[in-house]
């Protein structure tokens, strides 16, 4: 166990020690300052350590083996597919999971909620990673990641609402990363195209982002135009890229 935890990032493992927080009594008397110190256990990095490595995943396949069969495959790391850490450019910045440089508030003219920066983020921070249960079917909050696999998304993430000129995207590799495109200053809201991760939206809305390529209705990337289609080529996730070629290829 705790040599597979060893190839996860540590922005997954405190993610990870988060939710346990939320869940499990014993894990809630220990302070989020603890989270360094657990990541840096799998890995090696601490040299003196009250609690071995062995110990703290005897703690962790405690509450593992308490998941349903379900709840385990989201978490599972392949032995053929270990998570890598992601490659960030010279300049850019990392932003932990568990930072407050980001916040959930009301937004009342859709009568929900939206995320802000509560700091100024630099174009290229690292703001959220995706993970939560899996379903087959797609809802209103769903993620699809796969043709018949929809992820309903935890933490913050559920929080970002749409726009056809958004601030952030997500960079796809072993992991969902999603990125600040810009700089995005204090108070101003977080958002993506949601027509670049999904086919065809359980529930189309519309869209009043008062942009100047706004698609009026959010449906899917396969209810675009052409024009629209080519502007978001290169935002487009590995399932709906794929969807795509297959659509070109039983017109032509």
């Amino acid at each position: 166990m705790a040599a597979t935890l060893a190839k996860v990032p540590t922005r997954v493992l405190k993610s990870a020690i988060i939710a346990s927080f939320r869940r499990n009594s014993f894990a809630r008397n220990y302070n989020k300052i603890a989270l360094p110190f657990f990541c840096s256990i799998f890995r090696g990095e601490t040299a003196t350590a009250r609690f071995s490595a062995e110990h703290v995943a005897r703690w962790t396949d405690q509450g593992f083996s308490k998941m349903t069969t379900r709840q385990q495959s989201n978490y599972a790391v392949p032995a053929n597919a270990a998570l890598e850490e992601p490659k960030h450019e010279k300049g850019e910045e990392t932003l932990p999971l568990n930072d407050d440089m980001v916040a959930v508030v009301p937004r009342a003219d859709i009568n929900g909620k939206c995320v802000i920066a509560n700091a100024n983020i630099k174009a290229g921070t690292h703001l959220f990673t995706l993970y939560g249960d899996k379903h087959a079917q797609r809802t209103l909050y769903t993620i699809q990641v796969g043709p018949d696999t929809h992820v309903h998304p935890e933490g913050k993430l559920i929080f970002v609402n749409h726009s056809c000129s958004p601030n952030t995207k997500f960079q796809y590799s072993s992991s969902w990363d999603l990125h600040a495109v810009r700089d995005i200053a204090i108070g101003e809201e977080l958002t993506f195209d949601y027509t670049t991760t999904e086919w065809q939206m359980a529930q189309p809305f519309e869209c009043g982002c008062g942009s100047t390529k706004c698609v009026h209705k959010v449906q899917g990337f396969y209810f675009l135009t052409p024009e629209q289609r080519v502007d978001r080529e290169d935002l487009i996730s590995p399932i709906i890229r794929e969807q795509f070629q297959e659509e070109k290829e039983k017109e032509e």
